[in-house]
């Protein structure tokens, strides 16, 4: 998670999630309208960012805007957004915003997971963690974080044992390179 949110990105999806405040509320486990159309935005936002020739044909000056906004229209119509996502992306074309789109795809899915009261959890281990440890895993964060937790699962072999838990700014580190350190501090001094 560690990109950066600008304070214009930020302002940009604020503005869609006042937008959509109406349909906020999750039904049951599923995700809420917002957390929805944050999913259409990020699959949107990493198709502008990956494809050049996307990226080329919406941004380069070559081609006239009329045709660069219908481009646009075309593909939004493709993706068969709703009227204010479009809206919304049509808004950041015209104001020469388009190269924030993946910044306020991240700022507006983590307003939209804020808002719907879930929480992003990434555990990080040494090793591959199967199904039933995963469960096991989650259920004890259950009671230790509050509110619905989303997980996802990394490996990162550099911690060498344990496992790294990460969410909203907080870390628990029970990683053995962790406790290592923490030993051979205590040593020095």
């Amino acid at each position: 998670m560690g990109k950066a949110i600008g304070k214009v990105a930020s302002k940009y999806a604020r503005a869609l999630l006042r937008s959509v405040e109406g349909d906020l509320s999750p039904a049951g486990e599923g995700k809420s309208p917002a957390q929805e159309l944050a999913l259409k935005l990020t699959a949107f936002s990493d198709a502008f960012s990956t494809n050049r020739d996307l990226h080329n044909a919406l941004l380069s000056p070559m081609f006239p805007e009329p045709q660069r906004a219908s481009a646009l229209n075309a593909l939004t119509d493709s993706y068969e957004f709703s009227p204010a996502l479009k809206n919304f992306i049509k808004l950041m074309f015209e104001r020469g915003r388009l190269p924030l789109l993946s910044q306020v795809a991240l700022a507006f899915t983590q307003m939209a997971d804020r808002s719907a009261k879930v929480v992003v959890v990434e555990v990080l281990t040494a090793r591959a963690v199967g199904v039933d440890e995963q469960e096991q895993i989650a259920l004890s964060l259950k009671y230790t974080i509050e509110g619905r937790l989303e997980f996802t699962w990394a490996i990162d072999p550099e911690i060498l044992g344990g496992m790294l838990v990460k969410y909203e700014g907080f870390v628990l580190d029970g990683t053995v390179r962790s406790n290592l350190n923490r030993v051979g501090q205590s040593l020095i001094q």
